[in-house]
């Protein structure tokens, strides 16, 4: 995989997938709330069920605000 930046022009770096990007679930449930004066707040839990087992658990806040 190769990755750079849009305002380079050419590929600044590169990386290879290992063998842990394979075999794996990944299960997501996001809550996005839309409030008064352009404000969102939202949560979300993400889990990834991988292969021999593993397990990755994950929580997220976010609060955004337009202006």
């Amino acid at each position: 995989m190769l990755l750079g930046y849009a305002n380079l022009g050419s590929r600044s770096y590169s990386t290879l997938a290992g063998r842990t990007a394979r075999h794996n679930l990944e299960v997501s449930l996001l809550l996005d709330l839309q409030m008064a004066g352009g404000w969102k707040i939202g949560t979300g839990y993400r889990t990834t069920i991988g292969s021999q087992s593993q397990r990755s658990h994950t929580v997220d806040v976010h609060v955004e605000v337009r202006f």
